[in-house]
């Protein structure tokens, strides 16, 4: 949804993140395909391509199978992970979480920071 969207754009600003927001599936996938993206947060749900679409998309296409995908969900039951990850998710976050440090901290991606992923924070 758009709200979220928002705010998880704002909050990965604010951590120095350069931010490409889709606002459905296939505007993402068109988003990643012609973008230098290092890592994905897609949404379970979406129109146009569902997040298990986007996963599956992205790690059947060579150029963007090394991408480490995040599925933003309001899913919690470990059945809906297991499907998540069978799909080629790498780690999920929980839409009913709030702050800056649940982000990667919940999906178990080391630190909240570009360099984490290999990528320059900008100069200020």
């Amino acid at each position: 949804d758009i709200v979220t969207n928002r705010m998880l754009g704002k909050n990965l600003t604010d951590l120095g993140f350069d931010v490409i927001s889709a606002f459905n599936g296939l505007q993402g996938w068109e988003t990643y395909c012609r973008e230098d993206v290092h890592i994905v947060i897609t949404d379970w749900m979406m129109p146009g391509m569902d997040g298990l679409a986007m996963c599956r998309a992205l790690r059947e296409d060579p150029t963007t199978s090394h991408l480490p995908v995040v599925l933003l969900t309001a899913r919690a039951s470990p059945e809906s992970r297991l499907e998540g990850r069978e799909h080629g998710a790498d780690a999920f976050l929980a839409k009913w979480q709030q702050g800056t440090t649940w982000l990667l901290q919940d999906a178990g991606l080391t630190k909240a920071s570009p360099e984490a992923f290999g990528i320059a924070r900008p100069t200020k």
